[in-house]
């Protein structure tokens, strides 16, 4: 039996009011019922929610439906300067207006919905008392579309300032790698392969190394990052060229497994050199969904018909799903600790307990499975006895810039700069260097001629 609307107290809170407090009803799945239904769900909606308040109140408070799924409801009372619980006040109208089934003709069907409170000042409450209430449910709407607009939008625009910068840093040859190693389990002196970190190049003193994280993360959720991966994963190339004995693993968002034409012209250049692309592997960091699966699937059995190995980063976290990995079948599964690790013991022993699990059954996988953030050498031990191959962390090897075999430190340069080598034969880019340089030629002709001041 539901809890009964406090009809005293909001009455007399009503008494004190200030201001006047309204509920916005969003009825999500409307467009959805009046596509399968053909009916006007509106006005159906309208009448139920009517009639729903109406068994808890004698007079219907003013109901104004909107453009769009939302209904304004002109509450009897003062509610959330008063009422004990705002969030319990919108969970009763929520079960007051879901509760029962809505009839669509002849078919029962029922409502999904959000209720919000929305405070009316006194200045936009003198409205109501001129008979304005469509007037003031039109700004009230307009408010709450304008905070919902401007959140996003402040968002995105916080996302691509940090986008740029990291573009900057790109262009400006600021971005290098970093490389950690992940060893065998069973033999610490066997490098499995070395992943890569993005890090840049600080002007301090002394100079220094930051990470990416922040301006990676904002460009996925720009939709910008697969500028970058072609980058990253260039830049691998050139070094696995140049490293004939080094295997070394490239980190790429899932966003970027589309079968686009940046992708085929990789595949052109690993057919080319198959030793290299056989000391390759791909990892998929899931911190973002796959947007386009049967294409993912099709592009990673293309990468490893060309000799490279397919990572899945972070299992168990972020968007990396069990059913992901099936059809992916990936030569190598990271399992991080850390995502799972919480301080105290009793949670911390179910979590070894989820980690050995997800050990065992990623092993029946038929993958290598690497655990990462092994931070001591009881952890290693520890999660060898689990049945690990694999393992990445402080105590096995810090992150850096000059590894063994590395004399100078790997820059990664802008894959849409036009003499890179992804696209340096192309005849249109090849235009656009002469092209390029015919300016700046030109200009400086210009300039020479210039008196000068």
């Amino acid at each position: 039996m539901r809890t009964p609307i406090d009809l005293h107290a909001m009455r007399m809170a009503a008494r004190v009011a200030v201001s006047r407090y309204f509920a916005i009803i969003r009825i999500t799945n409307l467009s959805e019922l009046t596509s399968a239904y053909s009916v006007d769900a509106r006005s159906i909606v309208d009448r139920h929610v009517k009639h729903r308040l109406a068994s808890v109140w004698r007079h219907v408070p003013g109901i104004f439906f909107q453009d769009g799924p939302c209904l304004l409801v002109d509450l009897p009372a003062c509610m959330a300067g008063s009422i004990r619980n705002e969030d319990v006040l919108c969970e009763q109208l929520n079960a007051l207006v879901m509760e029962e089934p809505v009839m669509c003709g002849t078919t029962s069907v029922y409502l999904k919905v959000e209720t919000t409170l929305i405070e009316c000042p006194d200045s936009e409450w003198r409205l109501l008392r001129d008979g304005g209430i469509s007037r003031l449910a039109n700004h009230l709407f307009d408010t709450l579309k304008l905070k919902e607009k401007n959140g996003k939008e402040k968002a995105f625009r916080a996302d691509m300032a940090l986008t740029v910068s990291l573009f900057s840093q790109l262009a400006n040859g600021e971005l290098v790698l970093a490389f950690q190693p992940i060893r065998s389990a069973h033999d610490r002196n066997v490098v499995i392969y070395w992943e890569s970190l993005l890090r840049r190049r600080v002007n301090q003193s002394p100079p220094g190394l930051t990470t990416c994280a922040d301006y990676i993360a904002a460009a996925e959720r720009a939709g910008l990052a697969s500028r970058l991966d072609r980058s990253v994963l260039w830049a691998h190339i050139a070094l696995l060229k140049a490293h004939p004995d080094v295997k070394l693993g490239c980190n790429i968002s899932a966003q970027s497994l589309k079968f686009d034409a940046w992708w085929r012209v990789l595949f052109d250049a690993l057919s080319g050199q198959p030793d290299a692309a056989s000391r390759l592997t791909i990892e998929i960091t899931e911190t973002s969904p796959v947007t386009a699966d049967d294409e993912a699937m099709l592009l990673l059995r293309t990468l490893r018909l060309l000799g490279c190995k397919i990572a899945i980063d972070d299992m168990g976290a972020g968007y990396s799903t069990l059913s992901f990995a099936l059809r992916a079948k990936p030569d190598f599964i990271k399992i991080n600790e850390t995502g799972l690790a919480l301080s105290d013991e009793p949670i911390s022993l179910r979590r070894d307990r989820v980690v050995k699990q997800l050990i065992k059954l990623c092993s029946h996988l038929g993958s290598c499975v690497i655990v990462e953030a092994v931070e001591s050498e009881d952890d290693a031990t520890t999660v060898a006895d689990w049945g690990a191959h694999g393992l990445q962390g402080y105590v096995l090897g810090r992150p850096g810039v000059s590894p063994p075999w590395l004399s100078a430190p790997a820059i990664v340069c802008d894959a849409f700069a036009s003499g890179h080598e992804s696209h340096g034969s192309s005849p249109l880019f090849a235009h656009m260097v002469r092209a390029s340089a015919a300016s700046a030629n030109r200009e400086d002709r210009e300039e020479s001629r210039s008196p000068r001041a």
